[in-house]
């Protein structure tokens, strides 16, 4: 793939902040799904979790070769910032210093899904200006459909927490 060129009527610094920022988004939401994989193994969307980890790194990594293949800048620091941004949303006082929250699984995966939606919106844009950037249209249209795949088997999982997530005993 040649990279891209003005001639394409597109804005390549604004198109490669935008790549970034989303390919930043997946650095820390992939730390995020490793950890939650990880940490939710003993409940019922531990099998979930560990999948759903498994097509985030397939994803972030067709981001990467994506941006190089388009010529585009990687920005490095958006990358480490948002994963040092992760490690430290889990810093939070939730009551629970040494084991988990009841909450957090729950929590978690709410989180999960509004990122799932979000990237679902790169794709969108990538499919629609697949023609511009010299992609095949189809491809794109494929991630997006993962996207869908993904955000349903969260709402699942969010059915799995839900119903026991505020008790005392937590999820089961």
């Amino acid at each position: 793939m040649e990279p891209i060129t003005e001639q394409s009527g597109l804005d390549t610094s604004v198109l490669g902040l935008y790549l970034n920022d989303h390919l930043a988004g997946a650095a820390g939401g992939r730390a995020r799904a490793h950890d939650m994989a990880k940490r939710h193994a003993d409940l019922p969307i531990g099998p979930g979790l560990v999948r759903f980890a498994s097509e985030l790194d397939m994803e972030y990594a067709r981001l990467r070769r994506l941006i190089d293949e388009l010529g585009l800048q990687q920005r490095i620091p958006r990358r480490f910032a948002a994963v040092v941004g992760e490690k430290l949303g889990r810093l939070k006082l939730n009551g629970h210093l040494f084991t988990r929250s009841p909450m957090t699984p729950l929590l978690e995966v709410e989180l999960m899904r509004g990122a799932v939606n979000a990237k679902r919106g790169l794709w969108q844009v990538l499919r629609d200006q697949a023609h511009l950037l010299g992609l095949d249209e189809a491809e794109w249209a494929r991630l997006d459909q993962l996207a869908q795949d993904q955000s349903a088997r969260l709402d699942e999982m969010h059915a799995l927490v839900r119903g026991t997530a505020l008790r005392e005993n937590g999820p089961v």
